[in-house]
């Protein structure tokens, strides 16, 4: 605020600092400064229920928790916010303390924030400011009578976990920021953003195109009531970032499209975790992928039904436990590599109890736990896919069938004797005591029981 004088009268200018207005009830407005955030870091903050004529100050003190405290703000009425320091919140031996705000008043009482952060920290001269790392961490977290937000600053991501869990645990936010900045992201900027928004319907716009680490993960995780998520135009990924953005999104009905075509470790872990409403796939047109890209992608997405294909060169993982719990699938998109990777299609389909129908597995070179409980408790599938390899590696098909109780047709042609180094409980409580096991007329061991040829099935021999 800076005080002008001409001729005529006194005005003050006008400065877009944060404002909290009350809109339903009314409410007392208090910004807690814990003991463990220093002075050095966060100095003071101040608010002004008079358009910022005058402002009342609290100054942080070292060790100690201090509370600045409005009366009872009506509805229609504003309170504004400034503030000076660097960040409100601080990471302490893995630990991350908060200063952020709270309401009490009439129950059910509601507001909406509009303005410019910034002012939290640069008090009038925010304006072209950066967010320093943890600058606004927090800031609303638990504010459960918060329901819309009119924007965020247009600066961008400057600072690691600078937006992380500002709208965390809002449970009555509806209208978020129409959109988030247009730039560059950094690591964890956005972590756990607006997890717990059980409200939020929508999401914001987002425009970056360049990702950083983490910078998405859990960003929606358990906003149980969205449907739309928002479109993913990146194209540079990083290791992690949109890791279980959208994990618990029970609501959610259509995943959006990832635009890269080259991925990143652990990039897309957990991303869709039980999203129960979720049906079709996006289109995942990723030509390069990376080390656990597709982790536990959609695992227990209940109602999943239509799966896209699966283009890319296999990477360690990729595929691990990626339809995982998708109890509606009933068959699995083609796979067609003949050599794999280790671990490339562990647990992948694993739980998936309506899967009938399975793709050929044409993989003649094995590598360590490659199908590792692949098919684990797919209870209705009758027929195995055809296995072409001849030589077994380290844990290969350990458990790959555990559980199928209908299966009741194996055809694998490898030549090395099975044991628990390859093929540990592959077949446990697999079929109902009979069945065809075809093997390699070239294979000469005869290993039954559940490390090999089920007991009781019939075994017939087949040319490689």
């Amino acid at each position: 605020m800076q005080l002008l004088v001409n001729r005529r009268r006194t005005y003050y200018t006008k400065h877009d600092y944060l404002k909290l207005t009350v809109t339903s009830g009314s409410i007392c407005f208090w910004f807690s400064m814990y003991d463990y955030l220093p002075p050095s870091t966060y100095e003071y903050v101040e608010y002004s229920i008079d358009d910022g004529k005058t402002w009342v100050r609290k100054d942080n003190v070292e060790g100690t928790a201090v509370l600045l405290i409005t009366p009872s703000i009506t509805t229609g009425k504003s309170v504004l916010w400034r503030g000076k320091g660097t960040a409100v919140a601080i990471s302490i031996d893995g630990n991350v303390y908060f200063s952020n705000f709270s309401e009490g008043g009439t129950f059910g009482a509601t507001f909406v924030a509009s303005g410019d952060f910034r002012s939290m920290l640069y008090l009038d001269d925010f304006v072209g400011k950066t967010v320093p790392a943890y600058g606004l961490a927090g800031l609303f977290r638990n504010c459960t009578g918060l329901t819309a937000v009119e924007k965020l600053l247009s600066s961008g991501f400057t600072g690691t976990h600078c937006y992380a869990w500002m709208f965390n645990g809002c449970t009555d936010l509806v209208t978020p920021p129409s959109s988030m900045p247009a730039c560059d992201m950094v690591d964890y900027c956005c972590y756990k953003m607006f997890e717990g928004c059980t409200s939020l319907t929508t999401a914001p716009t987002l425009q970056s195109t360049t990702l950083a680490n983490n910078c998405y993960d859990r960003m929606f995780y358990d906003c149980t009531s969205l449907v739309t998520a928002p479109a993913l135009p990146a194209t540079t990924l990083n290791t992690s970032c949109y890791s279980t953005m959208f994990s618990g999104c029970r609501s959610l009905i259509t995943a959006p499209t990832i635009s890269a075509k080259t991925l990143a470790s652990y990039c897309c872990y957990k991303m869709f975790f039980n999203c129960s409403s979720l049906t079709t796939t996006p289109t995942l047109s990723a030509t390069t992928l990376a080390t656990y890209c597709y982790q536990y992608m959609f695992e227990d997405c209940t109602s999943l039904v239509n799966v896209t294909t699966l283009p890319g060169t296999l990477k360690e993982g990729c595929y691990y436990g990626m339809f995982k719990g998708c109890s509606s699938l009933t068959s699995t998109p083609t796979l067609s590599k003949t050599t794999l990777q280790p671990s490339c299609y562990k647990e992948m389909f694993m739980n998936c109890g309506s899967l009938t129908t399975v793709t050929t597995l044409p993989a003649t070179t094995l590598k360590a736990n490659c199908y590792q409980d692949m098919f684990n408790g797919c209870t209705s599938l009758t027929t195995a896919p055809v296995l072409k390899a001849k030589t077994l590696v380290n844990s290969c098909y350990n458990g790959m069938f555990v559980n199928c109780s209908s299966l009741n047709y194996i055809k694998a042609l490898f030549t090395t004797t099975p044991s628990t180094s390859y093929t540990w409980n592959w077949v446990i409580y697999a079929g109902n005591g009979s069945g065809t096991f075809v093997k390699n007329s070239a294979a000469t061991w005869n290993v039954t029981g559940d490390s090999g040829i089920p007991n009781g099935w019939t075994v017939q021999t087949a040319s490689s």
